[in-house]
């Protein structure tokens, strides 16, 4: 199944922040996609890196610079651009990716097993920082199944391989 959201939704989430913080720089309009592939991580707890990152504890903010030479510092926009998607989504009826993956695995109760082992997750954000093994804790704590493997593929263009994915399982 492919499911066609996330980056669209993760760019207007971080074109929001840095408008708020860099208002008038048509630059950030421009180069948002970019910064988002750069420096967007998912965060494997949002509580415990906000509440770090409020006190200090651990820094996430990295900088940018822009094709005019102004550096603009990204902070907890990296991680929040990303939390769009580990929320209910409209688009799929409010379910979480999590949440629709349980319930795909457990369309098949003869093969829910070898299905939770055989999740493959490719392009857009999944390639960025954690994207993974965020969405393994979100599996787990839905109770998707007992054993939940994922398969993210390095290469950007894996939709050109088409089938040959499902052979790797």
């Amino acid at each position: 199944m492919i499911i066609p959201i996330g980056a669209q939704e993760a760019n207007e989430t971080l074109l929001k922040s840095l408008q708020k913080r860099y208002p008038g720089d048509e630059n950030i309009n421009v180069h948002v996609r970019e910064i988002r592939e750069r420096h967007s991580f998912a965060s494997l707890d949002p509580n415990v890196e906000a509440n770090d990152a409020v006190n200090s504890r651990k820094s996430i903010k990295r900088s940018y610079e822009m094709p005019n030479k102004r550096e603009i510092i990204i902070g907890h926009e990296r991680a929040s651009c990303v939390e769009p998607l580990f929320g209910p989504i409209k688009e799929l009826d409010g379910l979480t990716i999590a949440e629709l993956t349980k319930q795909l695995i457990q369309s098949f109760p003869d093969h829910s097993a070898k299905l939770a082992e055989s999740i493959v997750i490719c392009g857009g954000l999944t390639e960025c920082l954690n994207f993974n093994y965020r969405l393994l804790a979100e599996l787990y704590k839905c109770r998707a199944a007992k054993v939940v493997r994922i398969f993210c593929p390095p290469e950007k263009n894996i939709h050109k391989l088409g089938r040959s994915v499902c052979h790797l399982f």
